[in-house]
């Protein structure tokens, strides 16, 4: 077994040691781990302590390097852990305003006070453990989400995740982690031992997450609790599951960017790279456009050069340590492309009225993108895009091809975000990922959140949840139904098959644009439309395939037998 002669952990087939980033030897000593802080009590709740970490005694097959292929799997346990961290973000917007001080003692009490407060459904809490600059950019976009969770009804109530979530328990049992210190403001902190467990209790839930709920045919008693084991993980991975921790004026805080940065540089396998007080916060724009501007050519440098560096350089603070320290992982994603990017013009122009952030959206970038094989040149004009002077292509048209997920992709925007930092504007690559999130939820109906729930999780539950939505209608004795949409992104009609005769014919729109995507048998069987196999009442999901005017469609459904 091969450990790493610095910090001692296990390296077995690494060129770098996935903890302290350094070279690893031709040859490696053990050494003991770097010694950790105990968390007190007080800080980490009765099942949360701090400890020095076991070795893995039993790493399993995957620590061989004929199967390090598997170690991308590690991107979606991290994917998992910053979704929970995350999800933190979503305290009431007041706490940015009345919050003075968060982060914790140590990185250690970082983690453990971070468990405890979300097991408690703490979500401000929870927030005064993530960096003040993530926080910031995160804290928009969940509030957005549980706004439209409560206006769609898929819960009841107060708008934050602890109301909206209140289906779900989290509990963690045994939680002990250990941190290995990266830098005087970076820390790498292992979850060593301990469960996570997640228990689905429909009556706790509310609105319509309770009606699907229970409209599933699972046993929740039985079948509603899931339990992750850190050290399964740990013998899946070869490593143990971890996050990191930074200091932000004393205090230490758990950061999903840098624990997605740690991810990727271990499935790169890429050191860390060293980073300098002041690194990525020299250039700042006097205006949003010229912050916009700047950052779309050094984001193409970054591509034509495979060099992060170049466009953490304009980036706000936080995320431009981020890339810089995960600029190696970053440099070896890119160098994986033949693709060159070259900026011929742009322009844009910024939108709102927040001092401190602005909507950049471009009217016009034009490319020329070029490989091995070919090179095309690309305008992009607002949402829609040109290439070589063919037909313009819109995002307004994904609605028409993708109906289903209309009510999803009808809030897509090409926007980037600009914060205001000191005395000039840089773009905020995660703000503008969040943002884009909150744009997306913006405006959804009852009905479109829950054809977009059942369209993305094809799940039976979600699925089913659909056809409670009230008929508007049954066919009538000619075999017609008239349907008024008003808005709704679709509509439940109810169609009496009596007949066997009735089972050979078809249902087509005789009168606007619609169509028929879902039915649900008098057996309850869901599916896409088919031709009717059994007598009794069938439900049908009817879509508009035409876009509202003046929130309001309609069509008429005629039954040829």
């Amino acid at each position: 077994m091969a450990f790493c002669g610095f910090c001692g952990a296990q390296v077995q087939g690494m060129r770098f040691c996935g903890s302290c980033g350094r070279a690893v030897a031709a040859t490696q000593q053990p050494a003991d781990p770097l010694p950790t802080a105990a968390v007190p009590a007080s800080a980490a709740g009765p099942l949360l302590v701090g400890h020095r970490p076991p070795p893995i005694t039993d790493p399993g097959p995957t620590l061989e390097p004929a199967v390090r292929k598997r170690s991308r799997r590690g991107v979606w346990i991290a994917v998992a852990i910053v979704a929970v961290v995350v999800v933190a973000g979503s305290a009431s917007a007041y706490f940015l305003f009345s919050a003075k001080k968060g982060g914790a003692e140590s990185p250690e009490a970082a983690v453990t006070q971070l468990a405890t407060a979300l097991q408690q459904r703490d979500l401000v809490g929870a927030a005064l453990l993530l960096p003040p600059g993530e926080f910031q950019a995160a804290q928009g976009a969940f509030t957005a989400l549980g706004d439209a969770a409560v206006r769609a009804n898929l819960a009841a109530g107060s708008t934050d995740l602890p109301s909206v979530l209140s289906g779900a328990n989290l509990s963690f049992d045994g939680l002990k982690v250990a941190s290995r210190p990266i830098s005087a403001d970076l820390a790498k902190v292992e979850i060593t031992d301990g469960t996570m467990s997640v228990a689905i209790n429909p009556a706790g839930a509310t609105g319509l997450t309770r009606e699907m709920l229970q409209s599933a045919t699972v046993d929740w008693a039985k079948q509603g609790r899931f339990t992750v084991d850190s050290n399964v993980i740990a013998r899946f991975l070869g490593y143990r599951p971890f996050v990191m921790a930074v200091q932000r004026d004393g205090g230490w805080y758990v950061s999903p960017l840098f624990t997605a940065g740690e991810y990727l540089s271990l499935q790169r396998d890429t050191a860390r790279a060293p980073v300098t007080a002041g690194d990525g916060t020299v250039e700042q724009y006097p205006t949003p456009e010229a912050a916009a501007d700047a950052f779309v050519r050094k984001l193409a440098d970054a591509i034509n050069q495979r060099d992060s560096s170049i466009l953490a350089s304009g980036l706000p603070p936080d995320e431009a340590e981020a890339v810089l320290t995960y600029r190696r992982a970053l440099d070896s994603a890119l160098s994986n492309t033949a693709l060159t990017v070259g900026i011929l013009d742009t322009s844009f122009t910024a939108e709102g009225d927040n001092p401190a952030l602005r909507i950049v959206r471009p009217d016009l970038i034009s490319l020329q993108a070029s490989t091995r094989y070919n090179s095309v040149r690309i305008d992009i004009q607002g949402g829609c895009v040109v290439v070589d002077n063919g037909p313009q292509e819109c995002l307004s048209d994904l609605t028409n091809q993708n109906r289903e997920l209309a009510p999803l992709l009808t809030n897509l925007d090409t926007g980037l975000v600009a914060v205001k930092s000191g005395d000039g504007w840089r773009i905020s690559p995660l703000t503008t990922v969040l943002t884009q999130a909150t744009r997306l939820v913006q405006g959804w109906t009852p009905s479109a959140m829950l054809l977009t729930v059942a369209t993305i999780s094809r799940s039976e539950s979600a699925e089913k949840a659909l056809f409670t939505t009230p008929s508007v209608g049954t066919f009538d004795a000619n075999g017609s139904v008239k349907i008024e949409f008003n808005g709704q992104a679709y509509a439940v009609v109810d169609f009496p098959v009596a007949t066997v005769d009735q089972l050979r014919g078809d249902v087509s729109a005789t009168d606007g644009d619609c169509e028929v995507a879902w039915t649900m048998s008098p057996s309850g069987a869901i599916k896409k439309y088919d031709s009717p196999d059994e007598t009794g009442t069938y439900r049908l999901i009817v879509m508009p395939t035409a876009d509202t005017v003046d929130n309001s469609s309609h069509c008429t459904l005629q039954f040829s037998p």
